[in-house]
């Protein structure tokens, strides 16, 4: 809670009494400030403590409505909205008037704190708005109050009721005040005290309420409200913890990190949670296995909300998407809340090396004929894991072979993309094979010293020969049949 640079005497000094003439208002607020100045007035709050005022504490500002002297109605006019526009709102009980209502029952021999008092029981509950305030986690938050148990009688007696403080429509109540346990018994009055610690900042509108148990038919009432009273209880600045160093968590490409490295960030106070932002190329995550709860490359992650944030694991590792090009990575990871100053966690250098990929190759040519003529593979790209084309083939280790015989062929895949996978040399693709011409009758003659043959020397080889081989069986001729 910000503190008021105002002394409480001053503040008190302003703070008119309705009940009190105006000649003696303005002697009163002169004295106030007198009292102020010289620092002889009230003690000024102490470090960590402030004052919210209360309007109308003890209900002693009427508001038209009624022209019965022992009540009023309540209204925000004076301080008090209640839920319902009960013509039993506050009671005169402190003159003689008012000691005689409700009729047959002197319920109190005073109020608490001048002549009115509030029967809850007739409004339900009463809220006064007090405006927009600012708080930190760990403030307390503290009013006291005076709880009526009637004299015995009639229904006008004892019960339960609550307080409450509502802060930006959020609501906290205390536990329930019985004011038929009143040590003094019927009649009396009796001092209690709310006291809430807020768990987180929070800036917004700000009530205090009173309302009545509605189940029972028994009758508390209200006087005597104090202001509310602040007290901070320190370590009200968002602050950001970061522990650890982080470790390199290099990478191949198309591939995150195996083993990220971590650290651990914790907030106190908080306003809102921590927003953590790796650098270019790393992503964060709360968990460690797997794809499941990394952003991605750059992407921030929250950890945590308002009020104390528990130390927590931010995991760091290369992200599948960081390229070769862009290797080696580093940077800070930034630690970022409202009000909070920002951390810097530093990664460590880390590089992404080129992926290897896979690929199948094919010959698709095999076999063929030897005619005289050089000949080479053809080989197919089959498979692959990434595009890319076949390069360097090489038939029996050159690029073309003249002589019938079987080859063993190789080539190259090239990726299409070099900048991030290796490429693949001398991948087998299978064999060539390039088989023997057919034999002629000529080629036949030739190689065996035989002179002469068939006259259609053209046909191929084995049908030369066999004509050859009939002739000189039947004809005992020359082969020329």
């Amino acid at each position: 809670m910000q503190k008021s640079r105002f002394p409480a005497a001053f503040l008190a000094a302003l703070a008119p009494d309705p009940t009190t003439p105006r000649t003696g208002r303005w002697l009163r607020m002169i004295f106030g400030l007198a009292l102020a100045v010289l620092g002889l007035g009230a003690p000024i709050a102490s470090a960590g403590t402030t004052t919210i005022p209360v309007t109308n504490g003890s209900f002693e500002t009427t508001y038209g409505g009624s022209t019965a002297t022992y009540w009023y109605h309540l209204n925000a006019a004076n301080g008090w909205t209640p839920s319902t526009d009960s013509a039993y709102a506050a009671y005169n009980i402190g003159d003689s008037v008012g000691i005689g209502y409700p009729a047959n029952n002197a319920a109190f021999a005073a109020a608490a704190n001048g002549k009115y008092a509030v029967n809850l029981f007739g409004v339900k509950n009463i809220t006064q708005d007090m405006g927009t305030q600012t708080f930190n986690a760990g403030d307390q938050l503290s009013v006291s109050f005076s709880g009526g148990f009637p004299n015995a009688g009639g229904t006008v007696k004892g019960g339960l009721f609550y307080a409450k403080f509502i802060i930006n429509g959020v609501t906290y109540t205390s536990s329930a005040y019985d004011t038929t346990n009143n040590t003094g018994g019927s009649g009396s009055w009796q001092t209690f005290t709310f006291t809430q610690t807020i768990p987180a900042n929070v800036t917004g509108t700000f009530q205090i309420q009173f309302s009545v148990d509605q189940t029972l038919t028994y009758r508390p009432w209200l006087d005597n409200v104090s202001n509310v009273t602040v007290t901070s209880v320190g370590g009200s600045t968002p602050t950001i913890t970061t522990s650890g160093t982080l470790a390199a968590v290099s990478t191949t490409y198309g591939t995150a990190s195996a083993t990220p490295s971590s650290f651990t960030v914790s907030g106190a106070n908080m306003t809102a949670g921590i927003t953590v932002t790796p650098p270019a190329g790393f992503e964060v995550s709360q968990t460690v296995g797997g794809a499941s709860g990394y952003a991605g490359s750059g992407t921030a992650i929250t950890v945590g909300s308002s009020g104390t944030i528990a130390s927590t694991t931010v995991y760091v590792r290369l992200a599948a998407t960081a390229t070769v090009g862009s290797s080696p990575y580093s940077g800070n990871i930034t630690c970022v809340s409202s009000d909070a100053t920002t951390q810097n966690v530093a990664t460590v250098s880390s590089t992404v090396s080129k992926a290897t990929p896979t690929a199948t190759l094919t010959v698709d040519n095999s076999p063929v004929t030897f005619d005289g003529s050089p000949k080479a593979a053809t080989v197919t790209l089959s498979a692959s894991s990434v595009a890319g084309s076949v390069q360097n083939i090489l038939t029996g280790g050159a690029a073309t072979q003249t002589a019938s015989n079987t080859y063993a062929v190789t080539g190259d895949f090239v990726p299409t993309d070099t900048a991030n996978y290796n490429s693949l040399t001398g991948l087998a693709a299978g064999n060539f094979v390039i088989n023997p011409a057919a034999q002629t009758y000529a080629s036949w003659a030739s190689t065996n010293g035989v002179t002469g043959g068939p006259s259609y020397v053209g046909n191929d080889g084995l049908s030369n020969l066999l004509v050859y081989a009939l002739d000189l069986k039947l004809n005992g001729g020359n082969g020329s049949a």
